[in-house]
């Protein structure tokens, strides 16, 4: 029973209902690895003490910490505890059932409401790695910082040997990546006070916690090895990869800004379309033809041995001269899918004999940039 080893543990002890357990462990959880050769990092670091409890989780490159007042502590003192398994306990308990967490003897004993016992080896707290994350911060809206980073995130580098574009850049008012082919930009509502850039490996549990954050306002900073955004009782930080990412503005943005030509057309039917002839485009090169005439956009696709192929077509603007673009399918839906207007204008410019014009967007402070394939990489 609860209650029991209280009279007889002077160490860390704590007892708490499995409701706010679980809400202190599940945000942590997320991070810690299956398998590691620092097998210090498959615990939870957590301390107990008169202000709660604190949990704190890490795989080296994202570092969660959760914290805790509606918890009783009867004994203060730090534990690594091996996380899967008191993460399995805590699911186990009885929906209303609470959780005695006591150390005695240099074993951690579990007691539930139920009558429940476990007893775990703690593993040794001197092991853990120290984490810093001390920042000089700001606050910013975290509904707006999530959606920009979402917004971006699409055009990051997906391959793990080309690091260097495998990253968010987040440089003052501005997200951006880019995958060599597409391109995302975002300008914030409040420049951030760093100049640092996020790996692709570590935002989908950045974005996952902070989409769990129920403050309207985060506080975001960084230091020299991590980005840090923190809530009142929940800390995110990213490690900072150590790669410089390259000036895409003049190389990439910059040309494609000058595109005047413009094409319009409904954007949720464009994307509908696309994804009908995607159904048959080469497995490797992911190609899409789309003829643009007057007032119709044709879409064409056909994989490389010939054997299937698709045509769709979608009502459009256009104003210029006949020509066709020609574009990884995948891609093209991808950044469609990030805007949510009903319409959108495509920008383009001319053909160069050395280069095809880029496909731009741009609104609403976003800005979408598509490099055009060449022939010979899809025949």
């Amino acid at each position: 029973m609860v209650g029991t080893l209280l009279e007889t543990n002077s160490g860390l002890t704590f007892v708490s209902s499995r409701e706010t357990l679980l809400d202190l462990f599940r945000p942590v959880i997320g991070v810690i690895p299956n398998s590691s050769s620092l097998p210090a990092l498959l615990n939870f670091h957590v301390t107990a003490s008169k202000a709660g409890v604190r949990v704190v989780g890490t795989d080296y490159t994202t570092v969660v910490v959760s914290t805790t007042q509606d918890v009783e502590v009867y004994g203060e003192g730090v534990v690594l505890i091996p996380a899967r398994k008191i993460y399995s306990v805590i699911q186990q308990l009885p929906e209303n059932g609470t959780l005695e967490v006591s150390l005695i003897d240099e074993k951690l004993i579990l007691v539930g409401s139920d009558g429940s016992e476990w007893t775990l080896t703690p593993f040794d707290v001197s092991s853990y790695p120290k984490i810093g994350l001390k920042t000089k911060s700001q606050q910013v809206n975290r509904k707006s910082l999530l959606k920009a980073l979402e917004f971006v995130k699409i055009a990051a580098s997906k391959d793990p040997s080309n690091p260097v574009l495998s990253v968010v850049d987040c440089s003052g008012d501005k997200l951006t990546a880019f995958d060599g082919s597409k391109l995302q930009q975002i300008v914030l509502d409040e420049a951030l006070p760093f100049d640092k850039a996020i790996a692709n490996s570590s935002l989908n549990q950045f974005l996952k916690v902070l989409s769990g954050l129920g403050d309207e306002l985060v506080s975001v900073g960084a230091n020299e090895k991590y980005i840090v955004v923190a809530a009142h009782n929940r800390v995110v930080a990213v490690a900072v990869p150590s790669v410089t990412f390259p000036k895409v503005e003049q190389v990439i943005l910059r040309p494609a800004i000058e595109n005047s030509y413009e094409l319009t057309t409904d954007r949720a039917e464009l994307v509908q379309a696309l994804k009908k002839a995607k159904i048959t485009t080469d497995v490797e090169s992911k190609a899409v033809y789309v003829d643009v005439s007057k007032s119709l956009l044709v879409i064409k696709t056909r994989d490389r041995m010939g054997s299937s192929s698709a045509r769709t077509q979608v009502q459009c603007s256009w104003g210029y001269e006949d020509r066709t673009l020609l574009l990884n399918c995948d891609h093209f839906i991808d950044v469609l899918e990030s805007y949510d207007s009903s319409r959108i204008t495509l920008r383009l410019g001319r053909d160069l004999k050395t280069r095809k014009t880029p496909v731009l967007i741009k609104m609403d402070g976003k800005v979408s940039v598509l490099q055009q394939m060449m022939a010979e990489w899809v025949n």
